[in-house]
Parts: structure tokens; C-alpha cells; sequence
């Protein structure tokens, strides 16, 4: 059988391997003004920046197989299904990383719509990402999307799916968590 724990690690090691001590001490930075500082202040400046920091993590999702030509070994192993549902594992547990201190303050605030958004955007992010590597073999296709929709989530509720804006509609997140499935069953089918 298949050593979740283990293929979850390596995924892990993979994605975020090369990062320099300076990316992870940016993000920590990040993660501390997230908890410290004023809610309206975190979601304002701080919210939007967590979730772009880890855009080149979440570029490499899709395209490390054809990158270094291990495609045919990933597609013709007995779990390849299990292995991209791994890699979006991974991604949704990094993002949700980042994002934890965001997520813990607005749990205590008893907000729950928010947290929904939070979740949303953890399921959605990762599998938009695998999904857009899966189809293109680079990472430009995510990268560029992903910009454009990061900085129209932040300014309006309707395409918030980081929580920037503090006022996403009960309607966002469910449309992008099922956005997220359908972009993770698309990079399984690719």
C-alpha cells in the first residue's frame, strides 16, 4: 500500500525545496503581523500579501513531471492519481500554513463566513494551480491568471476568495470551492 505520511513529506520537501532562508523568514514576518496586528489593518495590507507570497510555490504544482521528464514513470506507477492528489494536499496545507493566523483570528471573532472564504481559497488556489500546470506544462498560464484574480479579489467581495475585503458573500465560497473541484478533477482527467 501507499505510506500517506511519507508521499505527503516528500511532496512537501519538493515543493518548497530551493526556497531561500530569507522566503521563509518573509513569510513567518508575515505570518507574526498577521496575529498581531489590528484585524482591519491585517485584512487591509497584511491578508493580500499572504496570499501572494506563496505564488511561485504554488506555480511549480503541475508542471515537475514534464519539467524533468518523470511524466511516464508518475503516469505508469500504481497510485498516479494519488500522487497529484498528494501535490494539491501539499499545496492546501502550505496555504493554510500562511494563512493560519488570519484563519485563527477571525475563528475567535466567531466569524464563520470568513473562515469559509479562508478554507475556499486554500481548496481552490492549489487546484487552480495543479490544474493550469497539468494542462500547460509551465507556469505561466497560472501565474498570470492567478495575478489578475488576486488583485480583483482583494477589491471586491464578489471575487474574494482570501478574505481581503472582509465582506465576501455567503455565494463566494461555495463557488469557489466548487470551482476547486472541478479544476482538481481536470488536472486527474489532463
Amino acid at each position: 500500500g501507499i505510506n500517506l505520511p511519507r508521499v505527503l513529506w516528500a511532496e512537501g520537501q519538493l515543493l518548497l525545496g530551493g526556497r531561500r532562508r530569507g522566503w521563509y523568514l518573509g513569510g513567518g514576518l508575515l505570518w507574526l503581523a498577521s496575529v498581531s496586528l489590528p484585524l482591519p489593518a491585517v485584512r487591509d495590507s497584511i491578508v493580500p500579501l499572504l496570499w501572494i507570497w506563496p505564488l511561485l510555490v504554488w506555480s511549480k504544482m503541475g508542471i515537475r513531471e514534464s519539467r524533468h521528464g518523470t511524466t511516464p514513470f508518475v503516469g505508469s506507477s500504481l497510485y498516479p492519481v494519488g500522487q497529484l492528489l498528494a501535490i494539491w494536499t501539499v499545496g492546501v496545507a502550505v496555504t493554510l500554513l500562511f494563512t493560519s493566523g488570519v484563519g485563527l483570528r477571525i475563528l475567535l471573532a466567531g466569524d464563520v463566513i470568513q473562515l469559509f472564504v479562508l478554507v475556499s481559497g486554500a481548496v481552490f488556489v492549489p487546484a487552480f494551480a495543479l490544474a493550469s500546470g497539468s494542462w500547460t506544462k509551465t507556469s505561466r498560464l497560472f501565474e498570470g491568471s492567478y495575478l489578475l484574480l488576486w488583485y480583483a479579489g482583494a477589491q471586491t467581495k464578489w471575487l474574494d476568495f482570501m478574505g481581503a475585503t472582509g465582506q465576501a458573500h455567503v455565494v463566494t465560497p461555495i463557488a469557489f470551492v466548487c470551482c476547486g473541484a472541478i479544476l482538481l478533477w481536470s488536472s486527474v482527467i489532463s
